[in-house]
């Protein structure tokens, strides 16, 4: 865990993420992000400090609770057939959860800072900070951080208990009026209570920057002459980690778009290029290129984030059927058109430049190299098949954005098709591409399972590190 200046603008990041509360069962800046930002802080020191193996492992629980967190919100409010008595219980079962998994989180995380401050000579960890007339240390950020995250649970779940369906009608209709009113008070309060607590904790981290120490005093713990192969392991394994989310984000490259949901898929791309960028983001190091990893996530993401809303809009005022008679819905849908083309090209430039990233990193921790020349020749032989298993991996995501591409603009221009009895009905014009494109998508899945094993087992194998239960 050796603090660079991009770490501690990683972890100012993922402060700021936490810091926003949710909008109807709704976490649009995912605190996912966050949480795998820390995580990934914390494994550099996990086998000095052993508390913060366990805060690591916390926080990426909590990480993967806030990754379907929305795909379930989103297939919750589009199967509202008996009301909406569903929200709060869907809020209240996931803010229990989140706080179940958090709390302990974070009391690893300060009880690691504590032990990593008292007991080496990174004391400016827990020399308090002086705010006004007042000092605040690292018990009180403690304590101020679980504060905030129980205010900002509670009042994410308080205000949807107004969807509820009370034994008094007249109780029922004043809930529902004065829901929107308590759910926006609620935010702004959590957001001040956020806003203090992040700014309290933004000036602890940068003052610890400031007075150093904390490097040293991990090389003092660890001993120097260990500390290389800490961190290499460290690094390995976060390597490992990180491939095994290959096979998590082909799985938000699935459409799920039922007619019980309405159109809407619940599995939506954007956060899919999310969690790519994080299986990938760890492998380089150079600060240009991970810029522009990051501006091609944050672009395609945008697009395919808009393009998902505008199909949406356009199913719930027109619907699909009306394309084959409604001039008006035709030309409402050249925007989806233009818009499933301006993803695709998107799509492109951010696989390609991920692929590269991906290509680089087994190149460089794959692969055996003993001074055998004959035995290093396999070695780089079996890495070409790997980089080879990776670069098909990417041709068919490539292939599967062309399909979803395509179907869209199949849609959009339905054939006119007589039935036995006589009568016209309008069909898609290829009515089992769609089916074609869910199918190439599946085997996309099945492939990213295969090549995140294949690829894992490579890097245990260069780093000697043993699988679960192994010794």
């Amino acid at each position: 865990m050796k603090l660079t200046k991009s770490s501690y603008g990683a972890l100012t990041f993922a402060i700021l993420l936490f810091l926003n509360p949710n909008f109807n069962a709704f976490d649009f800046f995912p605190d996912f992000i966050g949480a795998f930002i820390i995580a990934a802080v914390l494994s550099r020191a996990t086998e000095v400090v052993p508390f913060f193996a366990e805060a690591r492992d916390g926080f990426i629980k909590v990480g993967i609770l806030s990754a379907i967190r929305l795909p379930s919100a989103i297939i919750m409010y589009t199967n509202l057939f008996t009301g909406m008595d569903i929200v709060p219980l869907f809020t209240f079962v996931f803010g229990v959860i989140e706080l179940i998994l958090l709390y302990p989180a974070v009391m690893n995380l300060y009880r690691g800072l504590t032990y990593l401050g008292e007991r080496s000579c990174a004391v400016g960890i827990v020399r308090p900070i002086r705010v006004g007339h007042l000092k605040f240390g690292i018990d009180g950020a403690r304590d101020l951080t679980l504060i905030f995250l129980t205010i900002r649970a509670v009042c994410n779940i308080l205000p949807q208990f107004c969807h509820l369906t009370y034994s008094d009608e007249r109780m029922t209709y004043i809930m529902r009026r004065i829901y929107s009113k308590i759910e926006i008070s609620m935010l702004l309060f959590t957001l001040l209570i956020g806003i203090i607590w992040a700014g309290l904790l933004i000036r602890i981290l940068f003052a610890v920057k400031k007075r150093g120490g904390v490097a040293e005093g991990i090389i003092e713990m660890a001993g120097e002459e260990r500390l290389a192969e800490i961190s290499k392991r460290a690094t390995a394994k976060s390597h490992v980690r990180a491939l095994g989310l290959l096979f998590i984000c082909a799985i938000f490259n699935l459409d799920i778009a039922l007619e019980s949901t309405g159109g809407f898929n619940v599995l939506p791309r954007f956060i899919f290029a999310f969690i790519f960028l994080y299986a990938v983001l760890g492998f380089v190091r150079n600060r240009a290129i991970r810029v522009v990893m990051m501006l091609s996530t944050l672009s395609f993401s945008v697009v395919s984030l808009i393009g998902l809303f505008t199909a949406q809009a356009f199913e719930d005022k027109f619907g699909s059927g009306s394309l084959a008679i409604d001039t008006m819905a035709q030309l409402n849908y050249k925007k989806v058109e233009l818009l499933a083309v301006v993803e695709l090209l998107f799509f492109a430039i951010f696989v390609i430049i991920l692929s590269a990233v991906l290509v680089y990193a087994v190149k460089k921790h794959t692969g055996l190299s003993p001074d055998d020349i004959k035995y290093s020749r396999t070695s780089a032989a079996h890495q070409r098949v790997l980089c080879k298993k990776v670069i098909g991996f990417s041709i068919w995501l490539l292939i599967t954005g062309v399909m979803k591409c395509v179907n869209v603009i199949l849609i959009g221009s339905p054939v006119r098709m007589e039935t036995q009895n006589g009568g016209i009905v309008y069909g898609a014009r290829l009515p089992w591409f769609g089916t074609a494109t869910f199918v190439v998508s599946l085997i996309l899945v099945f492939y990213a399972y295969y090549l995140s094993s294949t690829l894992r087992d490579e890097v245990r194998l260069k780093y000697d590190i043993p699988k679960k239960g192994e010794i």
